[in-house]
C-alpha cells in the first residue's frame, strides 16, 4: 500500500495517468484519420475512373462522327456541283485531312485496334477519292466522278462501317467493366 500511496504522490503521477487515459485515445484518433484518407483516395480515385469513362465515351462519339462524316456517301452532297471533280477531290481530301488532324488526341482514350481501324478507314477513303479521279478523263462531270466514286467505294469492303463497329464493339467491352 505504501508504495501505491508514494506513486499517487510522486510529481511524475499525473502525467503518468494522463497518459494512460490519452494513450488509447490517440490510437483510436489515428485509426479514425487513417480509415478516413483511405475513404477519400478511394472516392478520387472512382471520381478519376468515371471522369476517364466520360473521356472515353466522348472520344468514341467524336470518332464515330467523322467516321460518318468521311463516308464517300456523305461526302458527294458536301460540296458545290459546279466543281471540277479534281477540285472535289481536292476538297474533300482537305475535310477529312483536317478533321483527323483535329481529333487526334481522342486516340489517347481509344484502344489501339479502334484507332488503327479509323486511320485505315481515312486512308480507304483518301486512296479511293484519288484512284476514282486517276481513272477518270478531263472532261468528266462531277456527276459522273460521284457515281464512279460510289461504286468504287462498293466494290471492296465498308472500312468506314468496319471502324464504326470497331468502336462499337470497344464500347461495348467497356460497358462489360
Amino acid at each position: 500500500m505504501n508504495s501505491i500511496n508514494s506513486i499517487i504522490q510522486s510529481p511524475i503521477f499525473p502525467y503518468i495517468f494522463a497518459l494512460l487515459l490519452l494513450g488509447p485515445l490517440v490510437v483510436v484518433v489515428r485509426q479514425y484519420a487513417f480509415r478516413m484518407i483511405a475513404l477519400k483516395e478511394r472516392e478520387l480515385a472512382n471520381m478519376a475512373l468515371s471522369q476517364g469513362a466520360a473521356h472515353r465515351n466522348q472520344a468514341l462519339e467524336r470518332m464515330v462522327m467523322y467516321l460518318e462524316r468521311i463516308k464517300p456517301a456523305v461526302l458527294v452532297t458536301r460540296f458545290d456541283n459546279g466543281l471540277h471533280p479534281a477540285e472535289f477531290v481536292f476538297l474533300a481530301d482537305k475535310m477529312i485531312q483536317d478533321e483527323y488532324e483535329y481529333n487526334t488526341s481522342q486516340q489517347l482514350y481509344l484502344s489501339k485496334a479502334s484507332w488503327d481501324s479509323i486511320v485505315f478507314a481515312r486512308n480507304s477513303v483518301r486512296e479511293i477519292l484519288a484512284s476514282t479521279l486517276s481513272s477518270t478523263s478531263a472532261d468528266t462531270r462531277l456527276e459522273d466522278y460521284k457515281t464512279l466514286l460510289l461504286l468504287n467505294y462498293m466494290k471492296g469492303g465498308d472500312p468506314v462501317t468496319d471502324a464504326i463497329d470497331a468502336l462499337r464493339t470497344e464500347l461495348l467491352m467497356l460497358q462489360k467493366m
